[in-house]
């Protein structure tokens, strides 16, 4: 069995990091994948609404924590066997664009059973960038903040893409990394896209350089396609989430399936997978029900 690799108390060292995986600890998933994803990836999370992208998140961020703190959890969710070493990182950086820590724990809370909620809550670093995001807009800064201080009209010189780059920088390297949401700055009327676009571009390379795993949210059919493409060519890897409808079931299901993922892609092909049903439970968050093989 291959020792697992990590950081402060789980890892001796960090040799072979570049060639280590990050368990999603989706088991029927990582154990397709060979274990998990690459270290310093930079994945594209592009989902339909509601179909699971977001909690695929959730549910990685919390089992990994589970995971981190339990030698059985571990033995549950990590799958130690293909001659990978196995890092488990030592926290989630959550990146959220409009939503505050509260918003997010509460739906968190709502979703999954307590352990799930406690082991997210418990391993979370959380950056709350909206109060900048929603500067210079209608929205009153009573909807948004505590604080008495009118920041629609005040103005400290930071962007919202510096404050972006400076959460990273602060707090991703060798951590999980959940950014919430890519469209929310990309609709952004403040927000420069070729800037945002050269950040992208600059945090594929930093990730490898990190050794972090990075999760970026993008609900579909919300930018245009030539948009949505050029997002997904900068990503290492593209997992796509979405409904399959057909007149013959009355309950549409979900999916899930790697359009794109260097070292990923020739484990799905070579055991013919060509999708993953899925289903989010309260118990267990996101799991693969059964796969479609072609």
């Amino acid at each position: 069995m291959t020792a697992i690799a990590g950081y402060g108390p789980e890892g001796e060292g960090d040799d072979g990091f570049r060639d280590a995986r990050v368990p999603t600890c989706v088991n029927a998933f990582d154990n397709i994948v060979k274990g998990g994803l690459p270290t310093g990836s930079l994945v594209l999370l592009l989902g339909e609404v509601g179909a699971g992208h977001l909690e695929f998140a959730y549910t990685s961020a919390a089992r990994l924590s589970l995971a981190k703190k339990d030698r059985r959890v571990r033995e549950r969710y990590v799958k130690e066997s293909f001659g990978h070493p196995i890092v488990i990182p030592p926290k989630t950086l959550y990146i959220s664009i409009t939503r505050s820590r509260e918003d997010v724990l509460r739906e968190v809370r709502l979703s999954f059973d307590r352990p799930y909620y406690e082991a997210f809550k418990s391993n979370l670093v959380f950056k709350d960038l909206s109060s900048i995001y929603f500067k210079h807009t209608p929205v009153p800064s009573s909807w948004v903040t505590d604080t008495p201080v009118p920041f629609l009209s005040s103005d400290d010189g930071t962007s919202l893409v510096e404050s972006l780059v400076a959460a990273l920088e602060a707090d991703a390297p060798q951590n999980l990394v959940i950014i919430d949401s890519l469209t929310d700055l990309f609709i952004s009327s403040m927000m420069d896209e070729k800037d945002l676009l050269f950040v992208l571009k600059g945090l594929q390379r930093a990730s490898k350089k990190w050794e972090s795993l990075v999760y970026l949210l993008l609900t579909t059919e919300v930018l245009d396609p030539a948009r949505e493409r050029m997002i997904a060519d900068l990503a290492d890897g593209v997992l796509v989430f979405g409904w399959q409808r057909t007149t013959r079931q009355t309950r549409m299901r979900r999916y899930m399936y790697v359009s794109k993922f260097m070292g990923v892609l020739p484990h799905l092909d070579q055991q013919r997978v060509s999708r993953f049903f899925t289903e989010i439970r309260h118990n267990t968050g996101f799991v693969v029900a059964n796969t479609e093989r072609i």
